[in-house]
């Protein structure tokens, strides 16, 4: 009896953190990787990887994945490093995003916003292009990205912790 309750906490935990993603990778900081030199600077490795909810009046982007260069608790915002933030209208679902200019963005929709940002807030560069592709929605998000900044391109793989 007890391997069988082991079988089923396994096949749960599987069932919240993505299909082709470590077990340890969501619970409890996340994981996202990618590094690159993006405006100059470079960005990564990332440590933790959460998905937050925001309150803007400056646009209506409700939801937020923050991947950080710095240890921290989830939903925890980072007083060193920086920070790779993307932007959504709605609560993420498993669908493929374009990422657009703040400019261009039309909520709702299947749109998002990149940016990164340094320690405080202080923006770096905003993603001029993109696209965000969930493949698994849940207490952990899991999925790719693609960004371009500029010139530079930065991309990599996520299973995202959701922030209560």
């Amino acid at each position: 009896m007890g391997s069988m309750r082991s079988v089923v906490a396994l096949a749960l935990l599987l069932a919240g953190c993505g299909d082709d993603l470590d077990l340890d990778r969501c619970l409890p900081e996340g994981f996202a990787d990618g590094e690159a030199m993006i405006a100059g600077e470079p960005l990564g490795p990332f440590v933790r990887a959460a998905q937050v909810t925001t309150s803007s009046s400056q646009v209506p982007l409700t939801h937020a994945f923050v991947f950080e260069e710095t240890a921290g608790t989830c939903g925890e915002a980072s007083t060193t490093g920086k920070h790779l933030v993307i932007a959504f209208c709605e609560p993420p679902t498993e669908t493929e995003y374009t990422v657009v200019p703040a400019s261009q963005l039309a909520c709702p929709g299947q749109q998002a916003v990149a940016l990164v940002e340094r320690a405080g807030g202080e923006d770096l560069i905003r993603a001029n292009a993109g696209t965000v592709t969930i493949t698994h929605a849940g207490a952990c998000v899991a999925g790719t990205y693609a960004l371009t900044f500029g010139g530079d391109m930065m991309e990599g793989g996520f299973d995202v912790a959701v922030c209560p």
